[in-house]
């Protein structure tokens, strides 16, 4: 089942925890009570109590979603200093939120960013449908999918994506690639004009299979500026 589930619940904070081994998610926060969102901080998800090799959860190491209908809003959170590797499917995937803050994770690498790859099978960081998140500072490398991929988009709701390093180990001088590319922002098949935008700005991205940054079908204008690709 799921490490820690936070249901339709309050600002909580989660910190500090292993949530690994699991049979579905290593912790998943579905709908959000209030205005403040979680807080998932310096937990290891999908890797031993050391951080250094794959204990994996079945499904995604961090869900955030809520129901479709709009009828409770959808959990967001901000997630930081968290290593998120050896899931059986995405690192951290978001569905139908916003407004989260993911920085300074480590998602696809060992405890310390360093070039040990403990690979989750999915992307590394998988925005989907979400509006005006913030993905800065993180190493996300190693993986099985894309580094960070962002699937459909909502019109006056950009993304930023910041001063990550997609690709290498966290020194930025090793390449640990993610397989299938490094940077995607696209649509969904079922909208397909509808793409995620935003401002993809002064990121690492390099040594991936793939291509390294790829902006197609978005519902607004991006601007891609002082990468390294």
């Amino acid at each position: 089942m799921q490490g820690i589930a936070a249901l339709d619940a309050a600002k909580t904070t989660i910190q500090g925890n292993v949530l690994s081994g699991n049979g579905e998610t290593g912790l998943w926060a579905y709908g959000i009570t209030g205005s403040d969102p979680h807080v998932i901080a310096d937990n290891l998800v999908g890797t031993n109590a050391a951080g250094t090799a794959a204990l994996g959860n079945t499904s995604d190491g961090i869900r955030l979603s809520g129901p479709t209908d709009g009828s409770t809003p959808t959990a967001y959170a901000k997630i930081t200093g968290n290593t998120i590797s050896g899931n059986g499917r995405d690192g951290i995937r978001t569905a139908d939120s916003g407004h989260n803050d993911i920085s300074g994770n480590t998602v696809g690498l060992a405890k310390g960013a360093t070039t040990t790859r403990i690979a989750n099978k999915g992307v590394g960081i998988l925005l989907s449908r979400d509006k005006r998140s913030s993905v800065r500072h993180n190493v996300v490398s190693g993986n099985d999918g894309g580094g960070i991929f962002a699937v459909g988009g909502h019109a006056g709701e950009p993304l930023e994506l910041l001063s990550n390093k997609v690709g290498t180990d966290g020194t930025g001088v090793w390449a640990v690639p993610n397989k299938i590319g490094g940077i995607k922002l696209t649509a969904e098949p079922s909208a397909p004009t509808a793409g995620a935008y935003g401002d993809v700005r002064s990121n690492l991205v390099s040594g991936n299979d793939g291509d390294g940054i790829v902006v197609a079908h978005g519902v607004a204008a991006s601007t891609v500026t002082d990468n390294t690709s």
